[in-house]
């Protein structure tokens, strides 16, 4: 896809101003995790103290406050970076280049808006498997690498979830990130299980399911041309209501249960045009 022009870059600026005094103070920077080693100095919600638990812990300054034995919380903070998988296959060109565009620009809206907050930025491109991890992005000086390794992306290839989520899962560096997953899934989604465990971090992935109208609504008038831009397979459904019928039926099904299995997941949900402006699609990304 070619490169952020001028006039993106202020549609950026201005959805950057309009967003990030909102997500102030809403969005988390760290998380606390459990550690083994120290305790924090005041803990937050100290536990009662029962037979069997570590003496050490014990919160003496409560004890004598409250004369009541408690356990110190045993935590420490960690960074909560944003990782971006933007699906890169050939379907996400066609039936209308508009449709990775439009992905990109989300990513870059989301992207912007995170380094902005102080939260590091990786980009994980997919297609047939993970293309690469870019990152990690921070701060204002990272935006400008963060845009132009954006707008290097082009459509290619077949698409495969599954062995782009398993790679994720061994990267070390974005175990615990919060995750915006962008495709328009039109593929059998046999990740049931990678989907799952991509769902069990500790903030609920968002996924954002983009498509063209064409491919949300076929027309039930005149031919119907289906092509697969991966497999390079085409059908034609000549002059035929009821097959054209069908077809939208079993597209229903499909969407259908493509957005349960990320509910079930526990990850957010959000389907859209790609005709659509990507500011709208954003919000409806952060809401």
């Amino acid at each position: 896809m070619p490169p952020f022009d001028e006039g993106f870059a202020r549609r950026l600026g201005a959805f950057h101003d309009e967003l990030l005094p909102w997500l102030k103070g809403r969005t988390p920077l760290v998380r606390e995790s459990p550690v083994g080693s120290e305790f924090s100095p005041e803990p937050d919600s100290p536990r009662g103290y029962s037979a069997g638990d570590d003496v050490r812990a014990i919160d003496w300054t409560l004890y004598a406050r409250l004369d009541r034995l408690y356990l110190r919380t045993l935590t420490r903070e960690e960074e909560i970076p944003l990782l971006l998988l933007l699906d890169t296959s050939a379907s996400m060109a066609a039936p209308d280049p508009r449709k990775l565009e439009r992905a990109a620009e989300i990513a870059a809206a989301i992207g912007d808006l995170a380094l902005a907050l102080g939260h590091a930025v990786y980009l994980a491109p997919w297609g047939d498997g993970l293309d690469a991890l870019h990152g990690p992005y921070r701060g204002e000086p990272g935006l400008d690498g963060f845009l132009e390794q954006l707008g290097r992306i082009e459509a290619g290839g077949g698409s495969s979830l599954r062995a782009s989520l398993r790679a994720l899962a061994t990267a070390k560096e974005v175990r615990g990130a919060s995750a915006v997953l962008i495709s328009d899934f039109l593929f059998p989604l046999d990740a049931a299980d990678e989907i799952l465990h991509f769902g069990r971090g500790p903030l609920p992935p968002r996924v954002l399911q983009l498509l063209t109208r064409e491919e949300a609504e076929p027309s039930l008038q005149g031919n119907l041309i289906l092509i697969d831009p991966e497999g390079e397979a085409e059908l034609t459904l000549t002059g035929s209501y009821r097959l054209t019928r069908r077809f939208r039926e079993l597209m229903r099904d499909h969407l259908e249960a493509t957005e349960s299995i990320f509910l079930r997941a526990g990850a957010r949900f959000v389907r859209e045009r790609a005709e659509r402006p990507f500011e709208p699609i954003a919000r409806a990304l952060l809401a």
